[in-house]
Protein backbone atom coordinates (compact mmCIF):
# COMPACT_ATOMS: atom_id res chain seq x y z
CA UNK A 1 0.00 0.00 0.00
CA UNK A 2 3.15 2.21 0.35
CA UNK A 3 3.81 3.64 -3.19
CA UNK A 4 7.65 3.78 -2.00
CA UNK A 5 7.70 -0.30 -1.04
CA UNK A 6 10.89 -1.30 -2.84
CA UNK A 7 12.99 2.09 -0.45
CA UNK A 8 11.59 0.29 2.91
CA UNK A 9 12.13 -3.53 1.93
CA UNK A 10 15.82 -2.11 1.01
CA UNK A 11 16.48 -0.01 4.24
CA UNK A 12 15.07 -3.33 5.87
CA UNK A 13 17.29 -5.78 4.18
CA UNK A 14 20.51 -3.82 5.28
CA UNK A 15 22.75 -2.88 8.26
CA UNK A 16 21.67 -2.65 11.04
CA UNK A 17 18.76 -4.05 10.71
CA UNK A 18 19.57 -7.20 8.32
CA UNK A 19 22.97 -9.30 9.02
CA UNK A 20 23.91 -9.32 5.08
CA UNK A 21 24.61 -5.85 3.91
CA UNK A 22 24.17 -6.86 0.49
CA UNK A 23 21.13 -9.03 0.25
CA UNK A 24 18.66 -6.54 -0.85
CA UNK A 25 20.77 -5.59 -3.90
CA UNK A 26 21.62 -9.24 -4.89
CA UNK A 27 17.80 -10.06 -5.89
CA UNK A 28 16.40 -6.74 -6.74
CA UNK A 29 16.42 -7.53 -10.09
CA UNK A 30 14.76 -10.66 -9.46
CA UNK A 31 11.73 -8.53 -7.89
CA UNK A 32 8.67 -6.30 -9.12
CA UNK A 33 6.84 -4.22 -7.02
CA UNK A 34 3.19 -3.25 -7.32
CA UNK A 35 1.63 -0.17 -6.04
CA UNK A 36 -1.74 -1.24 -3.61
CA UNK A 37 -4.63 0.92 -3.01
CA UNK A 38 -7.00 -0.69 -0.50
CA UNK A 39 -10.47 -2.20 -2.49
CA UNK A 40 -8.65 -2.34 -5.44
CA UNK A 41 -7.17 -5.96 -5.88
CA UNK A 42 -4.59 -6.83 -7.95
CA UNK A 43 -3.82 -10.18 -10.51
CA UNK A 44 -1.00 -12.20 -10.89
CA UNK A 45 -1.69 -15.13 -13.01
CA UNK A 46 -4.38 -16.60 -11.37
CA UNK A 47 -3.63 -15.25 -7.72
CA UNK A 48 -6.21 -12.32 -6.91
CA UNK A 49 -4.34 -10.04 -4.02
CA UNK A 50 -6.19 -7.35 -1.96
CA UNK A 51 -5.06 -5.23 1.11
CA UNK A 52 -7.16 -3.73 4.01
CA UNK A 53 -6.19 -1.35 6.64
CA UNK A 54 -6.26 -2.57 10.13
CA UNK A 55 -5.26 -0.25 13.18
CA UNK A 56 -1.50 -0.60 14.66
CA UNK A 57 0.44 2.76 15.73
CA UNK A 58 2.30 3.26 12.19
CA UNK A 59 -0.18 1.55 10.20
CA UNK A 60 -1.10 -2.40 9.41
CA UNK A 61 -2.33 -3.82 6.50
CA UNK A 62 -4.19 -7.11 6.08
CA UNK A 63 -3.26 -9.45 2.87
CA UNK A 64 -5.88 -11.70 1.05
CA UNK A 65 -4.93 -14.35 -1.24
CA UNK A 66 -7.58 -16.24 -3.59
CA UNK A 67 -7.47 -18.32 -6.11
CA UNK A 68 -9.33 -21.07 -7.34
CA UNK A 69 -12.61 -20.07 -4.79
CA UNK A 70 -10.15 -20.35 -1.89
CA UNK A 71 -9.14 -17.59 0.04
CA UNK A 72 -6.39 -17.26 2.25
CA UNK A 73 -5.92 -14.08 4.25
CA UNK A 74 -2.76 -12.64 6.58
CA UNK A 75 -3.01 -10.36 9.08
CA UNK A 76 -0.19 -9.52 11.63
CA UNK A 77 0.92 -6.24 13.78
CA UNK A 78 -2.97 -5.71 14.23
CA UNK A 79 -4.76 -4.72 17.12
CA UNK A 80 -8.46 -5.11 16.94
CA UNK A 81 -11.17 -1.77 17.09
CA UNK A 82 -14.98 -2.07 17.95
CA UNK A 83 -15.49 -1.11 13.78
CA UNK A 84 -13.84 -3.97 12.78
CA UNK A 85 -16.80 -6.27 13.80
CA UNK A 86 -19.11 -3.79 11.79
CA UNK A 87 -20.62 -5.34 8.99
CA UNK A 88 -20.21 -3.10 5.04
CA UNK A 89 -19.36 -3.96 1.92
CA UNK A 90 -15.95 -3.62 2.01
CA UNK A 91 -15.30 -5.53 5.20
CA UNK A 92 -17.80 -8.18 4.12
CA UNK A 93 -15.90 -8.81 0.97
CA UNK A 94 -12.46 -8.70 2.75
CA UNK A 95 -13.21 -11.23 5.52
CA UNK A 96 -16.42 -13.20 5.19
CA UNK A 97 -16.21 -17.15 4.76
CA UNK A 98 -12.05 -16.74 4.04
CA UNK A 99 -11.04 -20.47 4.49
CA UNK A 100 -7.85 -19.14 6.42
CA UNK A 101 -6.95 -16.36 8.66
CA UNK A 102 -3.38 -15.84 9.97
CA UNK A 103 -3.95 -13.69 12.57
CA UNK A 104 -2.29 -11.51 15.75
CA UNK A 105 -2.85 -13.24 18.97
CA UNK A 106 0.12 -12.34 20.97
CA UNK A 107 -1.38 -11.98 24.11
CA UNK A 108 -4.09 -13.31 26.86
CA UNK A 109 -6.68 -11.36 28.00
CA UNK A 110 -5.21 -9.72 30.69
CA UNK A 111 -1.94 -8.81 29.24
CA UNK A 112 -3.83 -7.21 26.33
CA UNK A 113 -5.77 -5.58 29.14
CA UNK A 114 -2.61 -3.89 29.73
CA UNK A 115 -1.49 -3.47 26.60
CA UNK A 116 -3.97 -1.16 24.81
CA UNK A 117 -2.95 0.47 21.82
CA UNK A 118 0.57 -1.73 21.52
CA UNK A 119 -1.17 -3.18 18.45
CA UNK A 120 -1.44 -6.91 19.09
CA UNK A 121 -5.05 -9.06 20.42
CA UNK A 122 -5.74 -11.63 22.80
CA UNK A 123 -6.46 -15.27 21.34
CA UNK A 124 -10.04 -14.44 22.52
CA UNK A 125 -10.20 -11.31 20.53
CA UNK A 126 -8.68 -13.39 17.26
CA UNK A 127 -11.66 -16.22 17.72
CA UNK A 128 -14.30 -12.90 18.32
CA UNK A 129 -13.38 -11.62 15.48
CA UNK A 130 -12.92 -15.07 12.86
CA UNK A 131 -16.48 -16.43 14.70
CA UNK A 132 -18.13 -12.95 13.53
CA UNK A 133 -16.90 -13.49 9.73
CA UNK A 134 -17.48 -16.85 9.35
CA UNK A 135 -13.65 -17.88 9.07
CA UNK A 136 -13.06 -21.52 8.62
CA UNK A 137 -9.49 -21.50 10.04
CA UNK A 138 -7.42 -19.30 12.21
CA UNK A 139 -3.99 -19.52 13.14
CA UNK A 140 -3.30 -17.87 15.76
CA UNK A 141 0.43 -15.99 14.85
CA UNK A 142 2.63 -13.49 15.64
CA UNK A 143 3.47 -15.10 19.49
CA UNK A 144 4.49 -13.50 22.73
CA UNK A 145 8.66 -13.92 22.36
CA UNK A 146 8.47 -15.05 25.95
CA UNK A 147 6.02 -17.67 25.54
CA UNK A 148 7.07 -21.47 25.19
CA UNK A 149 5.80 -24.58 23.46
CA UNK A 150 4.09 -24.90 26.17
CA UNK A 151 2.42 -21.56 27.28
CA UNK A 152 1.32 -22.00 23.42
CA UNK A 153 -0.56 -25.15 23.71
CA UNK A 154 -2.22 -23.67 27.13
CA UNK A 155 -3.24 -20.57 24.96
CA UNK A 156 -4.86 -23.28 22.30
CA UNK A 157 -6.49 -25.45 24.83
CA UNK A 158 -7.79 -22.08 26.34
CA UNK A 159 -8.84 -20.79 22.98
CA UNK A 160 -10.51 -24.85 22.34
CA UNK A 161 -12.89 -24.23 25.17
CA UNK A 162 -13.63 -20.63 24.58
CA UNK A 163 -14.55 -20.77 21.01
CA UNK A 164 -17.21 -23.83 22.20
CA UNK A 165 -19.16 -20.19 23.41
CA UNK A 166 -18.03 -17.80 21.22
CA UNK A 167 -18.12 -19.38 17.47
CA UNK A 168 -20.82 -21.22 15.46
CA UNK A 169 -19.03 -24.63 15.77
CA UNK A 170 -17.05 -24.38 12.37
CA UNK A 171 -13.82 -22.76 13.40
CA UNK A 172 -10.77 -24.41 13.42
CA UNK A 173 -8.13 -23.32 15.42
CA UNK A 174 -3.92 -23.59 15.15
CA UNK A 175 -0.74 -22.78 16.45
CA UNK A 176 1.42 -20.94 13.64
CA UNK A 177 4.83 -22.55 13.53
CA UNK A 178 7.67 -22.07 11.97
CA UNK A 179 8.02 -23.54 8.21
CA UNK A 180 4.40 -25.08 8.43
CA UNK A 181 2.77 -24.92 5.46
CA UNK A 182 -1.18 -25.24 4.70
CA UNK A 183 -2.83 -26.52 2.16
CA UNK A 184 -6.15 -24.72 0.69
Amino acid sequence: PFANAEEYLERQSSLPYFPINACFESVKNQLSFHFMQEGTPIEIGGLKIECHRMFHPGDSYSYSFEEDGKRFIYSTDVELQTSDFDKNCTRNKFFENADVLVFDSQYTNPEAAKKVNWGHNSFSSAIDFASNWNIKNLYFFHHEPNYDDKKLDSILDAGNNYKKYKSNGNLNLYISKEGQEIQL
